[in-house]
């Protein structure tokens, strides 16, 4: 007798949880509809209200459910991109404070029977141990990988030449760049001669 007792209480407590969980579907699921009405007004234009209307015509309509979209703080740290060093001695984006052609000055003229021009460039800060400057003199490389600020071009002939001066990175990119023009003026090889007749 307590057998069935015990099978009976087993029994009605689980048809009256299943009733429970039926109305609470039912509920939800009523949580979950709107009605709204929908009506066109003279002009054509669409109007929507939850409140009714003779002209409307009701429309049963799901909530939009809410998700939660915050996203964990050891989610956001992966999200982060890691911040790159902007100095790092190889960043194309670093720039010399100050970087010059200190000689020849630009449109400078002077005179040079022996074809050597004496060079002197300024960088703010001093030229990194990695870096290098390149020298070109009418287009044409004088020094590919000169480290030194002071130094002298050979051979330069008469009239108006370009020096430009580069510095590169240990990866061969460039930092930065500068220029000036300057003209050369030699002594003639044929003097008149001035001398008493």
């Amino acid at each position: 007798m307590k057998i069935l007792l015990s099978i009976l209480a087993v029994f009605l407590s689980f048809v009256i949880s299943a009733a429970e969980e039926g109305a609470d579907e039912k509920s939800n699921t009523a949580k979950q509809t709107k009605t709204v009405y929908k009506w066109v007004d003279k002009n054509g234009k669409v109007h929507f209200s939850d409140t009714p209307r003779e002209d409307a015509e009701p429309m049963v309509i799901r909530d939009v459910q809410s998700v939660d979209s915050t996203i964990p703080t050891a989610g956001l740290k992966l999200l982060k991109p890691k911040k790159q060093s902007t100095d790092d001695g190889r960043s194309p984006k670093y720039k010399y404070k100050n970087f010059s052609i200190v000689t020849p000055q630009h449109d400078q003229a002077l005179w040079s029977n022996d074809g050597i021009v004496e060079v002197e460039v300024s960088t703010d800060p001093e030229l990194r141990g990695t870096d290098y400057f390149k020298v070109t003199l009418d287009g044409e490389p004088a020094f590919k990988k000169q480290k030194s600020t002071k130094f002298n071009l050979t051979e330069v002939i008469r009239g108006t030449h370009t020096l430009k001066v580069d510095i590169y990175d240990r990866t061969d990119r460039l930092l930065d760049s500068v220029s000036s023009t300057f003209h050369v003026h030699k002594q003639s090889a044929k003097r008149p001669n001035r001398g008493n007749n």
